[in-house]
This record gives structure tokens, sequence and C-alpha cells, in this order.
């Protein structure tokens, strides 16, 4: 770093000005020393610098300008407007290629910088055709009132651009929820579309935003003009918002789109049937029965959309203008279908002022659920809203819940903490102002967070009481009997959680036979539907337990669980002696206890309840034997005999689920398996599958040794074998161990050697696991099928020997040739083959001096003209020389003209 750098990024004047002859020098990340400056706020030094430096970037396009802006340092970015429209040039953060300082600043919300700098760089866009103004609306910098007029200042100079699919800033604001910025967009951008042909109602209606929805009505009855999704052309909004069931979008719309179709003839009402998802993009096979009910038959006259100018105060509310509230405060205290308020959205958003001038006109009003503009604050985290609220803290919601309480419920406990400290008396703690304010809920949670108790939001005061085992809370309290927590767990599962028994009379009569209303894990899922008998039975607790049986015996959660499954999956056993009257029940996907038990491979449950559920099967035919050999649990293989030789749907045997777990030590134990084949296609296995093929596609090498014996040579439906395989997944170590299966034939007699060759020469560019294998592996597979072919040809040939009709002069007329032979066959002598191969040569020399060198037998009697050679015998000439053929000579090559054959004259 250079002197002149560093003086900059201290604020050095003298030492800037000292080293002034530096400029131009950078850092190793390319900063220069005005870059510096202007990142730490020395407006002193950015001042004598601009001249010298302005305009440079760093290896990102950043300027000195683009530092100031990032941190909101105001006077140095005044020095440096000179760097407007200089763009970054690569990628950091949520910015991409081509961001200005003006898109930085609206980012970040920061105000007097976007209002310096747009009469710069207003309009412009960055590489993915975003804008300043899409910048702060993706970010949520739109909310707050006293950034209102920045962003109606940002909309009159930016509206109407399109960026990436044609979209819009009013279809961001659209899809963001972003009510305030539609407001100074509806008017300028309403009825546009992006490239598909959608509006921004449709992404509201998308994105599940109903205020949204509320301000861009005017927009309805646009058709979408191509596919997205599963949205073709001619979707709707209410079509959209129909098929992802949101009721209370599809209301606001049903009367002006209701009847509507798309180009392939559908409504709405078809949509929620047939096209239903969640918001999660998940199809729902079921459809949405709420919607349907709703759309009716679609059959009414449609209304036309509401004006783009015309505005209700609700609209108005939401939307966060004073100004337009002030004009329709003559609506106040009315509430829309879900009896929500005015007042209520605009304590959603943090619209201090609109709530200002409306909590006189509407406070203590509820929606449908009991809920007030305090508990709408809150749950939005707003604090300033909530404080001009607080007349309603005392309003209990339906759930007998106060917005403090609702908060605790939410998590959002800071604002409930300091809340309370602005309520309590002198002396007093926010425990005991919670308490005297009836705010149960939100005692109970601090009562809990002093006591240093696991916490869950949602605990009653009830519920703090029995964990910490306090009868005078449980007396003071009792009221709350039958009351849940978040999960709609009820005191009693708390208790049967914790063990305590000693308090169980309180709750008994009330809460024995309720059950949750939601999934918790802890340790293990309580699913929906959870009893205190099942938590009791699944922690071991059989005293609780014992006394939870006269009621609670016999029920079952949403996935069909048992107690009896929750005491065997976690290997209580004396809670599942206590629930054996369960026996034989089967969950949604048809499991017993038993199969619980032999998966964790607890053999004291699996012996109490083998004779009870043994050889029962679920619903893919899975055994309990199965369940304990595909977790390679072999002792629970011995105590489950009784089920070996019992298959699945698909024909897999428990020995395949043991050879896929690489459970060894438990092939003894099912070796009668041994051999059977599957029926059907399973885990990428066809039919005809075996454990061995399995073992090896799995690359279970242990398991592969002890069935090679007994299952190697063996093909399944496809006609590939275990070799294949292990090749195919890449085990190498499995592919030596089944080399001997390269040199046998499948059903349709081909070679497993030529199958495995033919497919890596058609699979080159695909199959690079197979590959890679088969290239590591191939000289061994070369070798293991010579040797194979080598045995099978001294076999053939030792028959052939013995059989020969004539051996026995063969004997007499070539002995050497035949002690030679048997050596070479037998391998008594590493040179029998050498020594057999030059008595060969010297036979055939000694027999080829007087004959036909074509057949090496018969006296060569035709001449070769021109070159008059006499090599070869007529019979041989007629079968080479003939019409189609070149005649060439097969001692010296030259072309045949002409031959003629000798004959044996009688003088």
């Amino acid at each position: 770093m250079s002197e002149l750098i560093d003086a900059a990024e201290r604020g050095d004047v003298n030492g800037v000005m000292e080293h002034i002859d530096q400029v131009g020098r950078r850092t190793p990340g390319g900063r220069t020393a005005l870059m510096c400056a202007a990142a730490n706020n020395h407006a002193s030094c950015v001042e004598i610098l601009v001249s010298k430096e302005a305009r440079l970037q760093n290896a990102e396009g950043w300027t000195a300008l683009i530092y100031a802006t990032m941190n909101n340092y105001i006077d140095c970015a005044k020095l440096l407007l000179v760097e407007t429209r200089l763009t970054m040039a690569g990628r950091w953060d949520q910015f991409s290629y081509g961001t200005t300082a003006l898109m930085v600043a609206a980012t970040y919300g920061y105000d007097e910088l976007v209002c310096l700098l747009m009469t710069y760089e207003a309009g412009m866009v960055d590489s993915s055709d975003s804008t300043a103004l899409m910048y702060a609306i993706r970010e949520g910098y739109t909310i707050s009132a006293e950034r209102m007029r920045l962003i109606e200042l940002l909309a009159g100079l930016e509206h109407g651009i399109k960026g990436g699919r044609g979209m819009t800033a009013l279809m961001h604001a659209a899809m963001y929820s972003r009510p305030a910025a539609i407001r100074f967009l509806r008017n300028r951008e309403n009825f546009f579309r992006n490239d598909e042909g959608w509006t921004a109602l449709m992404y509201a209606a998308y994105s599940d935003n109903a205020d949204c929805v509320r301000l861009l009505l005017c927009e309805a009855g646009a058709q979408a003009s191509s596919d997205w999704g599963p949205y073709g052309p001619g979707t709707t909004a209410l079509m959209i918002a129909a098929s992802r069931g949101l009721i209370q979008i599809v209301h606001l719309l049903k009367p002006y789109e209701q009847g509507l179709q798309d180009a392939a003839g559908h409504t709405a009402s078809w949509h929620a049937r047939y096209n239903a998802h969640d918001t999660q993009d998940e199809e729902i096979s079921e459809g949405h029965l709420h919607v349907l009910s709703l759309l009716g038959a679609e059959l009414d006259d449609r209304l036309s959309p509401p004006s783009s100018d015309r505005l209700t105060l609700f609209e108005a509310a939401i939307s966060g203008s004073i100004d337009l509230v002030q004009s329709k405060i003559d609506e106040a205290g009315r509430q829309d279908l879900s009896g929500c308020t005015a007042l209520m959205r605009s304590a959603h958003y943090g619209y201090t002022e609109v709530v200002s001038l409306l909590v006189s006109k509407e406070q203590r009003l509820q929606d449908c659920d009991g809920l007030t503009a305090l508990h709408y604050a809150v749950l939005a985290g707003n604090k300033d809203c909530a404080k001009l609220l607080t007349s309603e803290l005392d309003i209990h919601d339906k759930n007998h819940r106060t917005p403090l309480d609702f908060g605790v419920l939410h998590r959002r406990d800071d604002l409930v903490v300091s809340l309370l400290n602005d309520l309590k008396a002198t002396d007093e703690t926010p425990l005991d102002a919670a308490l005297r304010l009836d705010h149960t809920y939100c005692a109970a949670f601090l009562l809990a967070k002093r006591s240093k108790i696991n916490y869950t939001h949602g605990y009653t005061m009830l519920m703090v009481g029995a964990v910490l085992r306090d009868e005078t809370l449980l007396s003071r309290f009792i009221y709350q009997r039958g009351m849940r927590d978040n999960n709609g767990w009820t005191t009693l599962m708390h208790m049967a959680l914790s063990g305590h028994a000693d308090y169980l009379g309180y709750f008994f009569a009330e809460e024995a036979g309720l059950q949750s209303t939601k999934c918790l894990h802890f340790k293990r899922p309580y699913w929906k539907g959870t009893t205190a008998l099942m938590i009791a039975s699944a922690m071991g607790h059989s005293d609780i337990a014992k006394k939870l049986i006269e009621v609670e015996l016999g029920y079952i959660n949403q996935y069909k669980e048992t107690s009896l499954m929750h005491a065997s999956e976690a290997n209580k056993i004396d809670c599942a002696r206590l629930l054996l009257e369960e026996a034989g029940r089967q969950d949604h996907r048809g499991q017993t206890a038993l199969m619980r038990a032999a998966r964790k491979g607890s053999l004291n449950i699996i012996d109490l309840l083998i004779d009870l559920e043994g050889k029962i099967r679920d619903e893919s035919g899975q055994t309990s034997l199965m369940c304990a050999a595909s977790k390679g649990h072999t002792n629970a293989i011995k105590h489950l005999t009784k089920e070996i030789g019992m298959c699945d749907n698909n024909g897999w045997t428990a020995l395949m689920y043991a050879a896929l777990n690489g459970s060894d030590k438990a092939i003894k134990h099912l070796s009668s398996e041994v051999g059977m084949k599957s029926t059907g296609h399973y885990m990428m296995h066809p039919s005809g599958t075996t454990a061995l093929m399995i073992a090896a596609a799995a690359g279970k090498d242990r398991v592969v040794e002890k069935l090679l014996a007994s299952e190697s040579g063996m093909f399944d439906s496809d006609g590939n074998c275990a070799l294949f395989f292990a090749i195919h997944y890449g085990h190498r170590r499995c592919s030596l161990l089944l080399l001997s299966e390269a040199c046998t034939f499948d059903a349709s007699g081909k070679l497993c050697f030529t199958k495995l060759r033919d497919f890596y020469q058609m699979n080159q560019d695909t199959e690079e696991t197979f590959i890679t294998c088969y290239e590591n592996i191939r000289d061994d597979l070369a070798n293991t099928l010579l040797s194979s072919i080598t045995c099978k040809f001294s076999t053939f040939l030792l028959v052939a020997l013995l059989s020969h009709r004539k051996y026995q002069e063969l004997s007499r007329t070539f002995p050497d040739l035949l002690e030679l032979l048997w050596a070479a066959i037998l391998g008594e002598s590493e040179t029998s083959l050498d020594e057999l191969d030059d008595l060969f040569y010297t036979l055939e020399e000694s027999h080829s001096e007087n004959a036909c060198i074509v057949c090496m037998s018969r006296q060569p009697d035709s001449v070769l003209l021109p070159c008059r050679h006499l090599v070869i015998c007529s019979s041989c000439a007629d079968r080479i020389y003939t019409v189609e053929s070149i005649w060439k000579c097969p001692y010296c090559r030259t072309l045949i003209e002409n031959m003629f054959i000798l004959r044996e004259s009688d003088i």
C-alpha cells in the first residue's frame, strides 16, 4: 500500500498533500486513494483527490461514488457526481452487472442520496434490465411513509421501463406485495403485459397478495397470451387464484372474471378442480373444494372492472396515502368479508400517520378471528403503530389470546417485552405486569424463560406450572385446562412427555382423549393426532400410560399410528406389554408395531409381538424380517425365521434386502433364499434380479464373496448378470470378484464378455462410470476369457485325441509327437508348447517337398503360365481360380494368363 492510499484511508489531509505525486497507484484489490477516502467518509481527502483520480474503477467496476453510496456518505457523494453513470462490472450481493450508484441508494433506502443521484442516473438499467425503482420495490423500501415521496419521484422518472421477460415495476410491486408502490404506478402501468401476456393483477393473484389484488382490480378481465408453468393462453387472474386455492382473492375477483374461459375452454372452476396446486406449486389431486363451492357454476353476470381512479377507504389505507385516507374518512368503520378494517391493514403495513388518523374511528373492532388492529401491528412487528393502539391490549381473540399473547406466539418477543416495560408499574417486573393484565401466554413465556425451561411458543401458565410441578400455579390457572399450545398440545400431553404423574388428576377428566392439531418434532416426530398415551408410550412412562389406557387405547394419529407402535419403535417394553390389545393394527403404509421393532433391532419387542404380528405384510408386501434385514440387524433376523422365504410385491426376499444393505453376516441365516429371483421392477432392478446382482450394484463386496458360489452365472429379464451391474456402477472390487461371469452365455446364447464390450463401444459419451470401470479391468476380463477358452480347448482336444480311430496308428508312427501333445495339454513342461510347435514345423517342411503348396497332400500337376511354376494340384486350382477371382501364382504372385494340366502317359 502506498503512503498516499494509507493517508487517504486514515483521513490524513496533510499526508495526502505530501504524497499527492503517488496518485493513480492501487491496492492489490484495485482500490485507489480516492476510493479509500470515499469508503471511509473522509470528505476533505476526497475533495483533494477527485480532480486527479475521478472515474477510475477497480476490477469489479466500483467507483469512489459507489463506495460512498454503499455507506450513505452524502458529503462524499456530492463531491463525486462526476462519476455518475459509471456502473459495476461484476456481480456483488444482490447487484448485477451494470448496477449504478442510484440503484444502490434505492436498494438500501438512502432517501437523500436517491434525490441527489436520480437527476443523473434515472432510467438506466442493469444487465437484468432492472431499474433503480425495481431494486427499491424488490428490497422492500417502499413501506415507510418517509420514503413514499421518494418512490413517487422514481416512479415519475422510470415508469414504463420493461425488464427481463417484459416485467414492469408495477408487476414487481404486485409480486413482492408493495401496495404503496402500486399507488404511484397503477395509473401509469396498468394493463401493461409481459412476454407471456401476464398483467400485474395476475402476479398479485399468483403471489397471494390480496391487498395488491384490491388495488389492481382495474386490470380484471385480462387474459394471458402464452404458456407459463401450468397456465396456458387465456388464463385469467381468477383462474390462477382458483388453481392455488386462494379463497380471499377468488372472492375479490369472482364478480369481474367468473365464466371466462381460457384457450382450452376451461373456466376457473375447472382450474380449481383439475389444475389444483398449493402455494409451493405442489399438485393437489383432490382439488380445492372450498374454492369450487364459492365459484359455483359461474353463471352470474360479470361486472365491469372498477376504474383505476376509484378508491375506497380500505384501498387508500393499504396504499398508505394520508391524503386519500382523509378524503374517504366517512367510510371508516366498514369491514370486509373477513372482518378486516382499514385501521388493521394500515397497522399491518406500519403506516403510523394513517393509524393516528383512523384509531379514533375504528379502534377495538375485531375481524372474524377476533383479531384487533393491535394484533396486526404486533404480528408485523410495527412498534410505533402498536404504541398508538394500546387501548386494545385487553381484547382477546377467539383463542383467548391478547395482542401481547399473540405476539409471543408469533415470536415477536422483543416487541412484546418493550410494550410490557411501558405498561408495568413502578417496581413491577414485565412478568408481574403480564400476570396483572391477564396476558397469560406472555406470562408463561417470561416464566419459562426465567425458569430456563426449553420453551415452545404457545405454552399456557398451566403447562409451565405442570412442568415446574408448581401446585400454586396449577391451582391459580386451573381454568386453562383444555387449552392448547401452538402445536395443539394440551397440558396432559406435556405431563406425559415430562413423566410427572403426580398431578395427572388436575387434567385427566378434561384432557384425556384430546389429540394434537399439528406436528411437533421432539427427538422423534409426533404427528397431528398424537395423544398423551402415545407420548407416554414413546417416552417409556408406564405409570402414566397405565392410567391413560382407560380412555386413549386404540386411538390413532393422522398416519394411523397407535400407541403400541410408538412404544415398539422406542423399545419401551413395559409400555408395549400394556398395549398388546393394539397388536395387529397397521399404519397408513400397512406397517405394524413388529416391523418398527424389527427396523430398530429391538429383540424384546420382537419376541413379544412375533406370535401376534408375524407374517403380516405392509402395502408393499414387506415383512418384519425384511425390515430387520434392510437395517442389518442380524440378531433380529434370528428371531424372525418364521418369515424366511416370503417375498414382497416385487418378489424381493429378505436376503435381497440384506444384500442391498451389505449385511454379510445375515447371509448365512437367510441361505435358504439363495437363488430366488425378483418378479417385478424395483429400485432400478428388473424382474429376475438375484441377491448377488443387488449386492454387485450396491458395491457390497463382502456379500458378493459369500453369494458368488451360489448365484454366479444367473441373468435377469434384461439379460444382465451381476458382473454387468458391478461395472455399470463403478465397483471395481466387486467386478474383479465376478470376472468368471464374463465367460457365461445368456438365454439368447450371447457371451457376457461380448455384451460388455458392445455396451462399452456404444456408450462412450454417456456412461462415464461404466466406461471408467470397464477400462480399469479390461485386461483382467480378457485374461479371464482367454484362460477359459484355453481350458475348454484343451478339454476338447483331449477328448478328440482319445476318441480318434487312428490313435493307435499315431502312437506307433509319431510317438514323439504324441508325447509332446500330452505334455502340452496337461501342462507338464514350460517348454512343451515350443517343442510341439517346432515338431509341427519340421513335419510340415518334410511333407511339403513334393506336395501341392495349398493342400499339402496331393501331387502338383498344374503348370502356371507365363511363370511356369508347378506348385499346385488341379483340384486346388479349380477351387481357387474361379471366373470371379484374380488369378495369381501362389508362389511368385505373378498374374496367371493360362495353365495346363499334366497327365500321366502310358508310353
